[in-house]
């Protein structure tokens, strides 16, 4: 805000995942990524918002692993997209 006074836009497409599997994941480690993949959508969503002039725009990027895992071992990144 300070540098260019105004938000227009805001994409939402940070992830991460990890190679754990569900039963083996421990709470801290599904903590991290939905803290990455939901929480920090949320915060900077709500950030975002609180200065964007009617006309902007967010734009929330899911992951496909929100609909399929193919096989792979995702699922807090699963949940949270």
């Amino acid at each position: 805000m300070e540098q260019f006074g105004r938000v227009d836009i805001l994409v939402n497409n940070a992830g991460i995942g990890d190679t754990v599997s569900a039963l083996k994941k421990t709470p801290e480690q599904f903590r991290s990524v939905i803290d990455v993949n939901l929480n920090g959508c949320y915060w900077m969503t709500q950030a975002a918002a609180r200065t964007m002039k009617p006309g902007s725009s967010i734009v929330n990027i899911a992951s496909v692993l929100g609909l399929t895992t193919d096989g792979l071992p995702h699922a807090a990144r699963t949940a949270a997209r």
